[in-house]
């Protein structure tokens, strides 16, 4: 608690040295002496006066030291300003727990030495303010007399006007605020240090001024002289905005805010808050000019150009009037989707929601209403200005290039079922062409090279010398010939792919490409005891055909895996190789091409993962739409069935 003072009123004089005392002696005054009516006077003064009086007494234990204190007399103002009955006989530390110590020690001095000290204090336990004077009561040293005055509201009250007068002082410091002191006579009397940089004036020079037409432009002075009057009637006025002139000349916007301090009429004290609006009319004039500039712009557009915030349309150019017929009466401050056509709205709003969040530009195609009700097409650019939820955007009517766009498209893709078909045809054709040759080629030319076979084997029985010889080379290379044909009439068309099916002909083939080309094949077959499509397993084996042989042609690989899995209506088809692989400009030259094409004249798509030095993986999925073979050829084969 804070002693703010502490003052020494009186000669310090001997006193006797304290002695030791076992209990509180009998209660006693020091006025018991003084004849009777002395004393009635004394008591009649003691019990009438405003301020509070006590008589402490100081009590030590065996040893001498200070143990505590007891009141011995009080007045009735003592309780009164103290909140404190019935004290008398009692220790100071059983009524206030919390006494400070420097209470006692000045208790204690004033008792021994006679000093007397006035000071100003604070009772935590009463939660007040006092003013004291201590002084000793008799010559023992055991009492001391205090006379004090309950000074909290003044304390409060002084409290209070100080942190009034920081709050004031903070707000004058203030930066970005000016403080301005006048006179409605329109004399200045002062300004803080914020004021003076915004105006360019020192101290001086602001306070000799006292024709305020030099801060005051001309066409403000009528705002000026109207918050006057206001402030001469009424204390205050509404905040308002103008210009004032610096000191070099140039001009600056202030929020300004008088009020009246105290006086009446021209001899009114009043002070102005003022607030530096410069940059903001600045941002304001510009905001004005761009959208000034903007709705001329958007006047000559040929197009649809709007504004919208979340829920209504706040302005719409004139293309929409003429476009609608509407007025703005019946356009602004409606939901703009109300034109959009029902089929094409839920899809407009959600994209634009989704662009919000995003913060991008938002386009899209949807119908617009007509004046005729006639929904015509136009494509849409919206995009939400930065910082706002509000909506700019254009619409351009591209009706009859969509229309010709559809019209174009389904031409497109009238040829291309064309060409797919064609496609097909061709393709149905050259394999049909090749299970012709290879008939051919097994049939007619093998079953001849059979017979000119046996014919050269009768012909040497009969045969000497270097006849039989001969005969027996050209025996040699017509059996080379004949497998040789075998061999041509197989890769043109396997038999066994038509009469036994994909697992085989596969089976069939790796066995001989291994042989031929030393590349080892994992082959794993799943799913693949049924029989599909003829279209679907000349796919298939294609595809495994021409993988396998860019394999040995380009790769440089001794390995390769061929995995088939047939599931859920789809076959899946994985060919993986270890080998160089190749660059991406590769992938659609010769055998991949083909391939890409073959898979998707059965509906079907192919991959090609590769890069330099990291392999090659071919992935082709075909879908099926029955396990069954069509045009009831063959039967379905399984190998547990061998």
């Amino acid at each position: 608690m804070t002693n703010e003072t502490t003052r020494s009123t009186g000669k310090s004089r001997k006193t006797p040295k304290a002695r030791k005392t076992r209990g509180a002696p009998a209660p006693s005054s020091p006025m018991s002496d003084k004849p009777r009516a002395s004393a009635e006077q004394y008591r009649s003064l003691f019990e009438s006066i405003d301020e509070g009086f006590c008589l402490i007494e100081a009590l030590y234990d065996e040893h001498g030291r200070l143990a505590d204190f007891v009141f011995r007399e009080v007045n009735p103002a003592f309780e009164r300003q103290t909140g404190l009955s019935n004290v008398v006989g009692k220790m100071v530390g059983e009524l206030l727990p919390t006494f400070e110590p420097y209470w006692s020690e000045i208790y204690a001095r004033v008792a021994q030495t006679g000093e007397s000290v006035r000071m100003e204090n604070y009772v935590r336990d009463v939660d007040r303010w006092y003013e004291v004077y201590f002084a000793r009561a008799g010559a023992d040293g055991r009492l001391a007399a205090a006379v004090f005055n309950d000074i909290t509201k003044r304390k409060r009250a002084e409290t209070r006007l100080r942190e009034s007068e920081e709050r004031l002082q903070k707000a004058l410091s203030a930066e970005t605020v000016g403080v301005l002191f006048f006179r409605l006579d329109g004399r200045i009397t002062g300004a803080n240090a914020a004021l003076l940089r915004m105006s360019g004036y020192d101290e001086d020079e602001l306070l000799a001024i006292t024709d305020w037409s030099i801060l005051t432009p001309p066409e403000f002075s009528e705002v000026t002289e109207r918050a006057a009057r206001e402030v001469a009637e009424r204390g205050k006025t509404t905040p308002y905005e103008k210009q004032w002139i610096r000191r070099d000349g140039s001009r600056w916007w202030g929020l300004f805010a008088p009020t009246r301090l105290s006086g009446q009429g021209s001899e009114s004290e009043c002070v102005e808050f003022i607030i530096d609006i410069t940059g903001r009319k600045q941002t304001e004039n510009a905001l004005r000019e761009s959208e000034e500039r903007f709705r001329t712009l958007a006047e000559a557009a040929p197009q649809i150009v709007w504004m919208s915030d979340e829920e209504q349309v706040g302005y719409f150019n004139e293309c929409w009037y003429a476009y609608t017929r509407r007025t703005p009466e019946t356009s602004l401050g409606t939901q703009w989707s109300e034109a959009v056509h029902p089929d094409d709205r839920s899809e407009a709003l959600r994209r634009l929601a989704h662009a919000n969040g995003a913060g991008e530009l938002c386009e899209i195609e949807y119908r617009l209403r007509r004046h005729d009700g006639a929904y015509r097409w136009h494509l849409a650019r919206a995009i939400c200005m930065a910082g706002t939820h509000r909506w700019i955007g254009i619409a351009v009517d591209v009706h009859e290039q969509r229309t010709a766009r559809e019209e174009l498209a389904a031409q497109v893709m009238a040829a291309t079922s064309q060409l797919h078909t064609l496609s097909q045809r061709l393709l149905q054709a050259h394999e049909a062409e090749r299970r012709h040759l290879a008939r051919e080629l097994h049939d007619e030319i093998g079953q001849a090279l059979t017979v000119l076979q046996l014919e050269l084997a009768k012909i040497r029985q009969d045969a000497e010398g270097e006849v039989a010889s001969a005969l027996t080379d050209a025996e040699a290379t017509l059996r080379d010939l004949m497998t040789r044909v075998s061999e041509l009439s197989m890769d043109l068309r396997p038999a066994i792919l038509d009469t036994l099916g994909l697992a085989p002909a596969l089976l069939w083939y790796v066995e001989r490409y291994q042989a031929r080309t030393g590349i080892g094949v994992d082959l794993r077959l799943q799913g693949l005891e049924r029989r599909f499509f003829p279209a679907i397993e000349i796919t298939a084996y294609r595809i495994v055909q021409e993988a396998l042989t860019n394999i040995a042609r380009h790769a440089q690989t001794q390995s390769a895996s061929v995995h088939l899995l047939a599931e859920a209506d789809l076959l899946t088809i994985m060919i993986r190789d270890e080998g160089q692989g190749f660059g991406p400009h590769t992938a659609a030259d010769g055998g991949l091409g083909g391939m890409r094409e073959r898979v998707s004249l059965v509906g079907g798509a192919l991959e090609i993962e590769t890069a330099p030095g990291h392999g090659t993986v071919i992935t082709a999925e075909i879908p099926y739409a029955t396990t069954a073979r069509d045009e009831g050829e063959g039967n379905a084969w399984s190998p547990l069935a061998r």
